[in-house]
């Protein structure tokens, strides 16, 4: 049954179509579907435009997301990089160290060497600790700064696709 309305609708439509390009005459029907396709065009620019407002936003606040995420990393490299150093220097000096317990051949001097080695060692784990919770920051930073990445890339790819949409639309209607 609604099928059969439809089709009377769209019949009727049809017929008053006719009717209206007959009383029209070619003219003023040419004029008329000039002026709706401009009309038209006009529309779909304005919802180009409307999406591509939106995509800026979006891609706005990845930006000031990767600013924030860049200061955050720079904060743990401000602790970090003194870890790194401090590690360094105990692992220099527990080499020494051992290449000096290496070279002794009395037991009680190697004893003696490696007590002092001791809470070099121990200094060095607790560096350690404290260094790889700060790369663990920077792992975490780096993985939301790569999803924002591929994420601020497709608003690019959508943006580059609205504007292309946009630019041959106005070039059809004879816009700038």
């Amino acid at each position: 049954m609604p099928e059969e309305k439809s089709i009377l609708v769209d019949e009727e439509a049809a017929r008053r179509e006719q009717a209206r390009r007959a009383l029209e005459g070619t003219d003023w029907t040419n004029k008329r579907e000039t002026e709706e396709r401009a009309k038209t065009v006009q529309e779909q620019i304005v919802a180009i435009e409307k999406k591509l407002a939106e995509l800026r936003q979006q891609k706005e606040k990845l930006e000031l997301a990767w600013v924030d995420l860049d200061d955050r990393k720079k904060s743990v490299r401000l602790i970090l990089n003194p870890l790194l150093d401090e590690e360094k220097k105990l692992e220099t000096e527990e080499m020494k160290l051992e290449t000096e317990e290496s070279s002794i051949g009395i037991p009680e001097s190697k004893h003696a060497i490696e007590i002092k080695r001791w809470p070099i060692q121990e200094k060095r784990k607790e560096i350690e600790q404290k260094k790889w919770q700060e790369e663990e920051k920077v792992i975490a930073i780096d993985q939301i700064v790569e999803s924002n990445t591929k994420a601020y890339r497709v608003l690019l790819a959508e943006e580059d696709k609205l504007m292309a949409e946009s630019d041959k639309l106005r070039l059809e209607n004879g816009q700038q």
